[in-house]
């Protein structure tokens, strides 16, 4: 029995649909912002979805040295959008300060 993997340039298309689908979550709707919180989770959302895009253009022509620069920024966004869901108050007023 032979197990088949998908090839990279079929990961990268698949990853590009996928974040085609998650970038409808964001863009052409209103949000009713309720707390401080959402405000930040929604900013940290779409920072995440840019550098997504950012590097799935970078790995179409095989630019992939800075296409893998771009994943600690994408760490360091998910951690503070984390933060912002489930941080302390005092957290939260640090990541708005940018301290």
């Amino acid at each position: 029995m032979t197990i088949t993997t998908p090839s990279l340039a079929q990961k990268i298309l698949g990853a590009d649909e996928l974040g085609a689908k998650l970038d409808l979550l964001l863009n052409d709707r209103s949000y009713v912002i309720k707390t401080e919180r959402d405000e930040m989770c929604l900013l940290y959302w779409s920072l995440i979805g840019d550098h997504h895009r950012g590097i799935l253009l970078l790995l179409h022509p095989k630019n992939y040295p800075p296409a893998f620069a771009l994943m600690r920024p994408i760490v360091e966004a998910f951690l503070r959008l984390h933060l912002s869901i489930h941080g302390t108050k005092k957290q939260l007023n640090a990541l708005k300060n940018g301290t």
